[in-house]
């Protein structure tokens, strides 16, 4: 009988270990790239959580070259990656499949310097440009843009789902709708001042417009409250609004930093006071999940986990679990961050 219980302890125990090791995120590192200026221009191969860098420059590597200016954006459409260098009119494309340089995409013929990017379907992009209402459309077959098109007055953020793509417009207090289809703006629908940032819930049913309050570009002392605007996407009107903030936290006082949407349909807004979250399947549940001042946030959604960082001389990067926002790992990096990518 002993012998017996000794053996279903050893049974117990092994599963109960064998279990952790598999639910634990944490046991292995992820591999990121940071565009920072730590020793010049550069883009950082690091590895979360322990924060060894593996890689002191991408950006040589994939272009043979030193960087001259900023790296402020990265993405990828699951086959290339899209390296933003505003300064010099050009997105940098390298292939997910081998590594290897791919394209430049070079804007400098209309004078534009691309921010941001939408991937409306495999062939054409949707490009936002810093300071222009020229939204460029990239044929992704030959890397160049086809076209612009004039959208609004200040095109500041760009989502799409479907063949519908949703231009958020700061000045005008817009949401322009662009058809891919016609490849014209089809609709417009009135927000709260100062829209900045724009997501798709997974189902594609509803978006959501995040407004600071504040329109245009220029210093306005007049602020309005920070509002959430849920859009029915089919019905193309605003179906319900939300105060970002409540109580000490007040919505007057917030200014979005970032936005992000899981695939679990939770959205987190930063601000300079703290993490939001919300509720995407209920419009009405808003909660603070922590009250740091994060300068920026991305999503891993490989590894269903939210990155929140600040940037300065000594930045620190934190890895959060994607449903509280619970901090899993803090590192520090050595330098200012200007955009994320995990690779």
């Amino acid at each position: 009988m002993k012998i017996f219980t000794l053996l279903l302890l050893i049974v117990v125990f092994a599963a109960c270990s064998s279990k952790e090791k598999v639910i634990n995120p944490i046991d292995e590192n992820r591999s990121f790239m940071i565009s920072t200026d730590a020793g010049g221009f550069t883009i950082k191969g690091i590895n979360l959580p322990s924060g060894n860098i593996h890689e002191q420059d991408y950006y040589r590597k994939f272009f043979a070259e030193d960087a001259k200016n900023k790296i402020t954006a990265i993405a990828d459409n699951g086959f290339d990656i899209f390296f933003f260098v505003p300064e010099e009119m050009k997105i940098l494309v390298v292939g997910k499949s081998n590594m290897l340089m791919k394209a430049v995409i070079d804007f400098s013929p209309y004078g534009l310097k691309p921010v941001s990017i939408t991937f409306a379907n495999a062939t054409d992009a949707y490009v936002l440009n810093q300071g222009s209402n020229d939204v460029s459309i990239v044929d992704l077959t030959v890397y160049e843009v086809a076209r612009n098109i004039k959208c609004g007055i200040n095109p500041v953020g760009i989502s799409s789902y479907g063949n519908q793509v949703y231009i958020v417009d700061k000045t005008a207090d817009l949401v322009h709708i662009i058809d891919t289809r016609t490849r014209a703006i089809e609709e417009t629908i009135q927000v709260h001042p100062g829209p900045t940032f724009i997501r798709f819930t997974n189902d594609g049913k509803t978006s959501i417009v995040i407004s600071s309050g504040v329109s245009g570009t220029e210093p306005n002392t007049t602020k309005n409250i920070a509002l959430v605007t849920y859009i029915d996407v089919e019905k193309r009107t605003v179906s319900s609004t939300l105060d970002l903030g409540f109580g000490q936290m007040s919505a007057l006082d917030q200014y979005p930093r970032g936005f992000e949407v899981t695939q679990t349909d939770w959205g987190f807004v930063q601000t300079q006071i703290g993490l939001f979250r919300l509720d995407l399947r209920n419009p009405e549940k808003i909660a603070l999940m922590t009250r740091t001042a994060f300068d920026g946030i991305a999503y891993n959604r490989k590894d269903a986990e939210l990155i929140l960082f600040t940037s300065s001389d000594n930045s620190e990067i934190s890895l959060a679990d994607e449903s509280l926002a619970n901090i899993t790992q803090t590192v520090m990096f050595p330098g200012k961050i200007f955009a994320i990518y995990p690779n």
